[in-house]
């Protein structure tokens, strides 16, 4: 990739300019052919940004679960929990159903970056919830017990022991099958981070990276228009003060730029925001979830370093270098 971005950094200097060059040769150089094509490069500039529009869904209106009332919320977090654990033996399944038919964005062919953070945060909620529940279980589990103690110390008679120890044996056997039931739901956000959100990571940093580099190269051609300009253009003929019409126009194109400088940093900022969104979830992800109640239950194995780490971790530093 260096070696052609090279060459098209030095192709792209010899053409723009050489260009302008001969029309300041000829004579025939006015400043609204300049003006044209210091605009053809912003909008290849643009141009660039379209396959990372297309990815992020830019010009879609989307619908987004923390945005929602309290019932919709629920309504979607539902829905979307119902798709995403449909059983895979209907997967495919033609529904005449129109309502039916539209819950069908569990197929891979229309798994979008949105949709698939989308899951992920159903499944989210879902093991917040069951760990929560959790630890409710362990603190009544552990008050049972201590309540247990206290009755043998006393020496309580032998039909009450045996309730309370048939209570503290019940209040065992769900916090385990709770605890497996956690982990299938962890495996399954696991899955997803590695086989659904990593490739769309992947294809959204090439993509960006993409961008990126055609954006600089367009800026390089701009600045070597506006050196040539600055070289060869004679201004000793043009008048010392502009009129109003010049002056209200200059202000319009100052605000126009300012805009267009806010907006790009924004577009900056934002990238870096997510990608530290997402760097802050890897690491309480892989944070294991550790109960002392735990010693019966056969957890799934953890990745110490599944690939989506590298990935971000090495974007964060890219990131943090950038200007």
């Amino acid at each position: 990739m260096s070696g052609a971005g090279k060459g098209s950094k030095k192709g792209g200097k010899m053409g723009v300019g050489s260009t302008v060059k001969k029309r300041l040769g000829k004579g025939s150089f006015n400043l609204l052919q300049v003006f044209t094509e210091l605009d053809n490069h912003f909008l290849k500039a643009s141009k660039s940004a379209h396959e990372v529009s297309k990815l992020l869904e830019a010009t879609r209106l989307h619908y987004h679960s923390n945005f929602a009332d309290n019932q919709r919320h629920l309504d979607h977090l539902q829905r979307v929990m119902r798709v995403i654990t449909w059983n895979r033996s209907f997967k495919g399944l033609k529904l005449d159903n129109a309502d039916n038919a539209n819950d069908d964005f569990d197929s891979e062919d229309n798994e979008t970056h949105a949709t698939v953070l989308d899951k992920m945060l159903a499944w989210e909620k879902k093991l917040y919830d069951e760990v929560k529940a959790g630890e409710l279980m362990k603190f009544e589990y552990q008050r049972k017990v201590a309540t247990l103690n206290k009755l043998k110390k006393r020496g309580t008679n032998s039909e009450v022991l045996e309730k309370v120890k048939a209570a503290v044996s019940h209040l065992h056997t769900r916090y385990i099958v709770d605890m497996q039931s956690m982990d299938s739901t962890v495996s399954e956000i696991n899955q997803l981070r590695d086989e659904q959100l990593y490739p769309k990571l992947v294809d959204l940093v090439k993509k960006m990276a993409i961008m990126w580099e055609t954006m600089r190269e367009e800026h390089d051609n701009q600045c070597r228009i506006a050196a040539i300009l600055r070289d060869h253009l004679d201004l000793s003929q043009s008048p010392k003060e502009t009129s109003e019409h010049h002056h209200e126009h200059t202000f319009q194109l100052l605000a126009i730029v300012q805009d267009w400088h806010m907006q790009f940093c924004k577009l900056i900022d934002h990238q870096k925001e997510y990608i530290k969104a997402v760097n802050n979830w890897l690491r309480l992800n892989l944070i294991p979830i550790e109960s002392s109640l735990k010693e019966k239950v056969s957890s799934p194995p953890r990745v110490e370093s599944p690939p989506i780490q590298r990935l971000i971790l090495a974007t964060v530093d890219k990131l943090r270098h950038s200007h």
